[in-house]
C-alpha cells in the first residue's frame, strides 16, 4: 500500500497473515477465529517490493532520482508501484508470496514452542557492546530458565506507537541495570477534536438506502449500496467488537440469513463520505470473489449516530436482496 491509500487496511505482510488465518480458522469470520498469525520482520534494509519503481502519478514519468522529485508537484507526486496494476493487486501478489513461504516454513518446523511469552526492552548505547546469543542462553540457564527460546529483533524502534510515557518507562526499567536516559516528550491531555454531531436528510432515517444494489451480479463484479450514514467516530467505543458491514447469504433450509463477510474481510470495503452540516453517506462494497457460491445475498450497514443534545444511538441499514451467479466476469 502506498500513501494514496485512504482505507484502514493491512499491507502485504498483513495480507499474508490474513491468508494464514483464513486457512486455519475454517468456519470463522475474518479476525474472529482462535488461530492468530503473526509474521515478524527480520533486519530490514532500505528496500521496496514495488518492483515497477517510482513514477509521477500525475504524468506517469519516472521519478527515480536523488530526491524522488517530480517536475510537476514535487516529491508528493512520486509514488512507487508494482508488481500489480494497482496497490491492491500488488499487496495481494506480494502478500501471497509471503504467505506461501510462511506456510512452507511452518510445515517444515520440527518443534512446537509452548508456554508463556515474555520480553525485555531497554535503551542501550550499542557503540561499545558485543552481544553473543550463546551467552544469553547461558545466563538464562544459570537463572534456572532452561529450554527458553530467545529471539533478538534487529528492527530499530523509530515508530511513534512505540513511544511510552515517562511513568510507564520507569516502571519497566526500575529493575534493569544502569541504562541511557531516553528523550522525554512533553504532551498535553487536551483533546482538540471537536464534538461530532450528526444530521440526516429531511424525511430520512439513519440506515435508509440512498442507492440500492443491482438485482443480479456475477462473480468478479462489485455489489454496492449507499446508506444514510453517521460519522464513524461515534462508533469508536464499540470498535473492538463491532463491524461496520456484513455480507449475508440466505439459507433456504434454515430460512435464516448467515453472515459470510465482515469489514475485516479483504473482499469488502466501507467508505464514508462527509456531507454538509453533519450529513454523511456510508458506502458498503463487496468485491465478489470468483469462488462465491451462487445464491441470494444482501448487504448490511451498522453505525452509531449522535444528534445535538442527544445520546449516541446504534442503528443499521439493509440493502435489497440480490442474486449472485457463478459466471465469471472476463476483464479485457
Amino acid at each position: 500500500m502506498n500513501k494514496t491509500n485512504r482505507l484502514t487496511s493491512s499491507d502485504n505482510v498483513g495480507y499474508a497473515a490474513y491468508l494464514l488465518e483464513q486457512e486455519k480458522n475454517k468456519g470463522y469470520l475474518s479476525g474472529e477465529g482462535p488461530y492468530v498469525a503473526a509474521l515478524g520482520s527480520a533486519n530490514l534494509g532500505d528496500v521496496s517490493p514495488n518492483t515497477k519503481g517510482p513514477h509521477c502519478i500525475n504524468t506517469g514519468e519516472s521519478c527515480e532520482n536523488l530526491h524522488n522529485y517530480c517536475p510537476v508537484g514535487g516529491a508528493k507526486m512520486c509514488i512507487a508501484s508494482g508488481p500489480g496494476h494497482d496497490m491492491l493487486e500488488s499487496t495481494k501478489l506480494i502478500g501471497r508470496n509471503i504467505y506461501l513461504k510462511a506456510k512452507e516454513l511452518s510445515s517444515a518446523a520440527y518443534e512446537e514452542i509452548n508456554g508463556p511469552l515474555s520480553s525485555a526492552h531497554q535503551w542501550v548505547d550499542m557503540s561499545n557492546v558485543t552481544l553473543w546469543l550463546n551467552a544469553t542462553h547461558s545466563e538464562l540457564e544459570a537463572q534456572g530458565r532452561s529450554g527458553t527460546h530467545v529471539i533478538l529483533a534487529g528492527v530499530c524502534n523509530v515508530y511513534t506507537h512505540y513511544i511510552t510515557t515517562f511513568e510507564e518507562y520507569q516502571d519497566t526499567v526500575q529493575e534493569l541495570p544502569k541504562h541511557p536516559k531516553p528523550d522525554i516528550f512533553n504532551t498535553t491531555s487536551i483533546n482538540f477534536l471537536l464534538p461530532v454531531i450528526d444530521t440526516r436528510p429531511i424525511g430520512r432515517k439513519y440506515g435508509d438506502v440512498l442507492q440500492d444494489v443491482e438485482p443480479i451480479y456475477r462473480v468478479g463484479e462489485v455489489a454496492r449500496a449507499h446508506f444514510v450514514g453517521a460519522n464513524p467516530r461515534n462508533s469508536v467505543e464499540n470498535v473492538s467488537k463491532f463491524t461496520f458491514l456484513t455480507v449475508e447469504k440466505y439459507d433456504s433450509l434454515s430460512a435464516n440469513w448467515e453472515t459470510q463477510y465482515n469489514d475485516a474481510s479483504w473482499d469488502t470495503r466501507f467508505l464514508w463520505e462527509k456531507g454538509d452540516w453533519g450529513k454523511s453517506t456510508a458506502i458498503v462494497e463487496w468485491h465478489i470473489p470468483n469462488n462465491t457460491e451462487p445464491g441470494t445475498y444482501r448487504l448490511r450497514y451498522f453505525g452509531h449516530h449522535q444528534e445535538f443534545l442527544r445520546p449516541i444511538q446504534a442503528f443499521s441499514g439493509i440493502s435489497s436482496v440480490f442474486e449472485v451467479s457463478d459466471l465469471e466476469v472476463i476483464k479485457l
